[in-house]
C-alpha cells in the first residue's frame, strides 16, 4: 500500500494503525491525517466495535482535547482499502461521542454505491480546529486514493464541523470535489444545553462555540457553500427537554434546528416529527431517507 510522505506505525492494542503525515500549529505539535486501522492478527480491517472507538477515548477528545490531539489526533479511518467505483462518505460524529454514532446508519448504507468513512476527533477542541484538520486529513486522503468527490455528513456538533470545512480558506489545501454536505440533528444557533456544562465549570472551546450568539455561531453562514455543494439537513422534534424552551429534540431548539439561513441555502429539508435528536442517527426512518438523498445526489453529478 503505497504511502506519501512519512509513514509512522503506532501500536494500540492489538491493532496496527499506518497513517501519513503531521500538522504543526501554533503551540504542541497535533497529529492528523489519514489511518487504516488493520488487525494483523486477523488480516483485515478494523470494525467499529474495535477498543480504538472506545468510550475511554471519546472522553479523553473531550474532556482533554489537548492530550488526544498530541497522541491519537484527528484522523479519518477506512474499514477497507477504497474503492474507485464507490464514492466516500465521510461521517462526522458529535460532541462527545465517536464513529460507533454512525453503527445504525451505515447498516443502512447502500455499500454497491457509498463507501464509509470515519473521523475520528477531540471534540472538546474548537470548531474552527476541528475543521482545519477536516481539510487537510481529507485533502491527503483523496489525493492518495484517488477520491475525486466525498460526501460530508455531520452529526450534532460534527454538522458545525463540516459547514465550516467548506468556508474558502487561503490554507492551500486542495480538498475533493463536495457534492453535498449533510447535517444530523444540526445546532446551526448553537444549543443551550452547553450550559449545564459550564455551571460545572467545565469550559472548553467547542462549548464556546456552541453557545448561542458566540463569534462561530454568527459567522457560520457568512460565506456561501460552492455553487456545486448541495445542503441537506435531517431533524426531528420528539423532544421534550425541561431545559429547553419551547420545541426541541432533547438537545436543540427548534429555532436552532431550523436557523432561517441554513433554511434558505439548503437543497433539502428532511423533518421526521417524532424524532429526537439521537433518533435521527438511531432509526431507520431518517437514515433509509438519508441513504436515497445520498444517491439523488451522486445521480445528479453523473
Amino acid at each position: 500500500m503505497s504511502r506519501a510522505g512519512k509513514v509512522s506505525i503506532l501500536t494500540m492494542g492489538f491493532a496496527m494503525l499506518i497513517g501519513t503525515g503531521a500538522c504543526t500549529m501554533q503551540g504542541p505539535t497535533i497529529r492528523f491525517l489519514h489511518y487504516q486501522a488493520y488487525d494483523p492478527s486477523a488480516g483485515k480491517f478494523v470494525k467499529l466495535n474495535h477498543p480504538l472507538f472506545s468510550s475511554r477515548a471519546t472522553r479523553t477528545g473531550l474532556i482533554r482535547p489537548e492530550r488526544f490531539n498530541s497522541s491519537l489526533g484527528f484522523a479519518i479511518y477506512t474499514t477497507s482499502p477504497h474503492d474507485p467505483g464507490r464514492v466516500p462518505v465521510l461521517l462526522v460524529h458529535g460532541l462527545g461521542s465517536g464513529p460507533r454514532t454512525f453503527e445504525h446508519a451505515v447498516t443502512r448504507l447502500d455499500t454497491d454505491r457509498f463507501e464509509p468513512w470515519y473521523a475520528f476527533y477531540a471534540t472538546g477542541a474548537s470548531v474552527d480546529e476541528s475543521a482545519s484538520l477536516l481539510r487537510q486529513s481529507l485533502a491527503s486522503l483523496s489525493a492518495e486514493t484517488g477520491a475525486e468527490q466525498v460526501i460530508l455528513v455531520g452529526y450534532s456538533i460534527g454538522a458545525l464541523v463540516v459547514r465550516r470545512a467548506m468556508d474558502p480558506r487561503d490554507d492551500g489545501v486542495v480538498m475533493p470535489h463536495v457534492p453535498a454536505v449533510v447535517g444530523l440533528s444540526a445546532p446551526w444557533e448553537g444549543t443551550v444545553a452547553v450550559n449545564l456544562g459550564k455551571a460545572y465549570g467545565v469550559m472548553l472551546p467547542s462549548f464556546e462555540d456552541m453557545d448561542p450568539g458566540s463569534p462561530l455561531i454568527e459567522t457560520l453562514f457568512d460565506r456561501a457553500l460552492p455553487y456545486d455543494t448541495e445542503l441537506h439537513f435531517f431533524y426531528g422534534l420528539g423532544g421534550d427537554s425541561d431545559m429547553i424552551p419551547g420545541p426541541d429534540d432533547g438537545i436543540v431548539t427548534q429555532a436552532s434546528l431550523e436557523r432561517p439561513e441554513a433554511m434558505v441555502e439548503a437543497a433539502g429539508i428532511h423533518f421526521f416529527p417524532d424524532a429526537t435528536h439521537h433518533d435521527i442517527v438511531e432509526t431507520s426512518e431518517p437514515v433509509d431517507r438519508l441513504n436515497d438523498v445520498l444517491v439523488e445526489v451522486v445521480e445528479r453529478t453523473e
